[in-house]
């Protein structure tokens, strides 16, 4: 089952730890850094996941840095 929920990046309206994975596929850039990952880590489980993808190489930029990139194994 699908649920459909109203809510922004900044507040998805999620009950606290729910969360196992948010993923964000060439759309993260959009966002208010900030707030968006106060709201992930808010309804993220404790042992819940982030995947934030683009299609960019460089890995060198500063958001990439602060987050620390992670290369998928292959």
């Amino acid at each position: 089952m699908v649920e459909i929920r109203d809510g922004t990046a900044q507040q998805t309206n999620l009950p606290d730890a729910s969360i196992d994975l948010v993923a964000c596929f060439q759309s993260f850039h959009w966002f208010d850094p900030e707030p968006t990952l106060l709201e992930f880590r808010r309804i993220l489980k404790p042992t819940g996941q982030l995947a934030v993808v683009w299609n960019d190489r460089n890995r060198q930029d500063d958001f990439t840095k602060k987050i620390g990139f992670k290369a998928p194994s292959l």
